[in-house]
C-alpha cells in the first residue's frame, strides 16, 4: 500500500502546495505518509533502515496511533527548530503521517487510533494489496493528475 499512501498523503497535502507553491514540500509529504509502517519489516521505509523497529513494535501498534502522530510531530518541530528548517516540512510531513492512519483505518485489518487510551479497532471494507486497493490507487491517482493539471 505504500504507492497508495504516498498518493493520499499528496491529496492531503495538496492545500498546502497550492498556498507555497514548493513542490520540495513533496518529499515530506512522502515521507510522513510512509513512516507509520516502519513498523513493518517488509515496508519502503524499513528498507532504508540499518534496524528492525518491528522487533520493538508490532505493525499496526503504537506506530499507527495519534499518540505516536503527536510524538513524532513534536520530535520534528524540535529537530526542525534546532536545524532552522521550516514549519511547513513538518506540517507537510505530519499531515502525511495523518492521511496514513486515516487510510489505514479503512482497511479490513484497521488501526487502534486512540491506543493506548482506547484498544477500538478503526476498519473498513478495502483489503490491503487487493483489488480495492488497485481501484482507490487508481481514483486517488487520477484526482491528483487532475490537480496538477488544473
Amino acid at each position: 500500500m505504500g504507492l497508495t499512501h504516498i498518493i493520499i498523503g499528496f491529496l492531503f497535502n495538496w492545500p498546502l502546495y497550492m498556498m507555497t507553491h514548493n513542490l520540495n514540500l513533496f518529499l515530506a509529504s512522502l515521507l510522513g505518509s510512509l513512516f507509520p509502517d516502519i513498523d513493518s519489516p517488509h515496508s519502503l521505509i524499513s528498507s532504508f533502515l540499518r534496524f528492525n523497529v518491528s522487533k520493538i513494535f508490532r505493525h499496526r501498534g503504537f506506530t499507527h496511533t495519534f499518540f505516536c502522530l503527536i510524538c513524532v510531530t513534536i520530535l520534528s518541530l524540535i529537530i526542525a527548530n534546532c536545524f532552522s528548517i521550516s514549519f511547513q516540512y513538518v506540517l507537510c510531513f505530519s499531515v502525511g503521517y495523518f492521511s496514513h492512519l486515516i487510510a489505514d483505518s479503512f482497511t479490513v485489518s484497521g488501526v487502534q487510533l486512540f491506543s493506548p487510551f482506547s484498544q477500538k479497532i478503526f476498519n473498513g471494507p478495502i483489503k490491503t494489496g487487493d483489488t480495492s486497493e488497485q481501484i482507490l490507487l487508481v481514483i486517488c491517482f487520477s484526482i491528483l493528475f487532475v490537480l496538477f493539471l488544473s
